[in-house]
């Protein structure tokens, strides 16, 4: 008697799931599907949370006999099992695991409210964490890239007050990002926070002109709805100058018709950032920029014509100076050298009279000489032509 071929051995899967409280995802592990060779497809994970219905996590290659799963929350149930597929269409099932994690919840959210610049050094850096969370141990991290690695600054334990401020002395000026890591009980990182970045300004001075250029705010989750410029003059209170559009990172400042105001210090400047709206968290964040500072230069112009005819417009001629002279004079005298105007107050323009009788029209020698609070003098001599058009 003749006995026929066996058919191939086909063998049970036995699956194991663990938790691995320190990474916080469940471990699922099977012993390969035997029987079919190369008729084996691959694997199919099913997942079930607590009394709802098994659904398909991922499907897996069939040289690979485990998976983790990292999206679980502690206190839920979660049971799987394995289905083996073959290429006729036939499948085979392992038993069911179920393991149900124990583990504090992390924070459902980290938002980045904003950095702000506290003197030219130290900024303070504000974070909103997640009330419910039962996480206490965090990092302040840091890069001077925004994709890039960042750097573990302080260690801290959060004590659920809102905001969370942390202070940060910058090794150098620029710009640097920042982001809040929350560390479960094996000080691995939980949840990482968006990014905030420091508003870096900057500005210089030509003429009358003040220059200011600072960086983008990184970066919001809500978006930035605007910037807002403020100018601070010597001991004067600050004041809102201008609200750029908030793709801009430029703005220049024509201080000429502040001449009066430059003796009585520097020009400086801050800006501000806000989160426009959209923070899923209902947050609207707030930057504040380094305060940058400029003195104009010491420069001295006059006009070439002015026009005296009582229209109010170019009615008067006087030097213009990027300083408050400590010593002045201004005189205009006629082509055969006689004097018709002579100042030292630096505030009295010339009005194209003289002995209270308007000049003819034509032109007129100035000269004038003013000394700067630092000791520089600058003068200058020249011709103004007087017109008189009809108003």
């Amino acid at each position: 008697m003749k006995e026929s071929a066996y058919t191939d051995t086909l063998t049970t899967m036995f699956l194991t799931v663990s938790f691995d409280s320190c990474l916080s995802f469940n471990h699922l592990e099977w012993n390969h599907y035997g029987g079919w060779g190369d008729s084996l497809t691959g694997y199919t994970v099913y997942k079930r949370v607590n009394s709802g219905i098994f659904q398909i996590v991922k499907n897996i290659p069939k040289d690979i006999n485990s998976f983790d799963d990292t999206d679980i929350k502690s206190d839920s149930t979660y049971c799987y099992y394995i289905e083996a597929s073959h290429q006729a269409g036939r499948s085979s099932t392992s038993n069911m695991a179920c393991t149900r994690p124990q583990m504090p919840n992390p924070p459902a959210y980290l938002n980045a409210y904003g950095t702000e610049f506290i003197d030219d050094q130290i900024i303070k850096a504000t974070f909103n964490i997640d009330p419910a969370t039962e996480l206490s141990k965090y990092y302040l991290l840091r890069s001077d890239l925004l994709e890039g690695s960042y750097d573990t600054l302080t260690y801290l334990e959060y004590s659920k007050e809102d905001p969370l401020e942390i202070w940060d002395t910058l090794p150098e000026i620029k710009t640097w990002y920042y982001k809040l890591a929350a560390l479960n009980n094996c000080m691995k990182v939980a949840r990482l926070s968006n990014p905030a970045s420091l508003l870096n300004l900057r500005v210089s001075n030509q003429n009358f002109l003040n220059q200011l250029t600072w960086n983008l705010y990184k970066e919001w989750t809500g978006g930035t709805s605007n910037y807002y410029v403020y100018r601070q003059i010597g001991q004067n209170a600050p004041e809102l100058i201008a609200i750029p559009n908030p793709s801009d990172t430029t703005y220049t400042d024509d201080i000429k018709s502040l001449v009066d105001q430059i003796g009585k210090g520097d020009f400086c400047y801050f800006i501000e950032a806000r989160e426009g709206i959209g923070n899923p968290y209902g947050y609207k964040g707030y930057s504040k920029s380094n305060t940058a500072c400029v003195q104009p230069e010491i420069k001295l112009y006059m006009p070439n014509a002015f026009t005296p005819n009582g229209d109010d417009q170019n009615d008067q001629f006087f030097p213009f100076l990027t300083f408050i002279p400590v010593d002045y004079i201004f005189v205009i005298r006629n082509r055969l050298g006689n004097v018709l105007f002579q100042t030292n107050d630096y505030q009295l323009p010339w009005n194209g009279q003289f002995h209270g009788n308007f000049v003819t029209e034509g032109v007129y020698i100035y000269y004038v000489k003013a000394k700067a609070p630092d000791g520089s003098t600058v003068q200058k001599t020249g011709r103004v032509t007087v017109l008189y058009p009809k108003k």
